[in-house]
């Protein structure tokens, strides 16, 4: 452990995610399915990490037994 430290002592190690940026909230169904749109995502086309902090406006049950939002 010491030995790790001491080879990353000038580093910052502190753990970060890299995102595709921000929606600045207007994450709507259609920018949702123009997303979609562009799949598939894998190697060299992953799939698109936002960082905003979203708001939920609507919610409801659907199903048969509505037990899903």
């Amino acid at each position: 452990m010491e030995a790790v430290e001491q080879q990353f002592k000038d580093q910052d190690t502190t753990p970060f995610i890299r995102t595709d940026g921000a929606l600045n909230g207007n994450l709507c169904l259609e920018t949702h399915y123009n997303i979609s749109r562009l799949s598939p995502f894998g190697m060299g086309f992953s799939t698109p990490i936002f960082s905003d902090t979203m708001k939920v406006t609507e919610a409801r049950m659907v199903g048969g037994n509505p037990v899903h939002l």
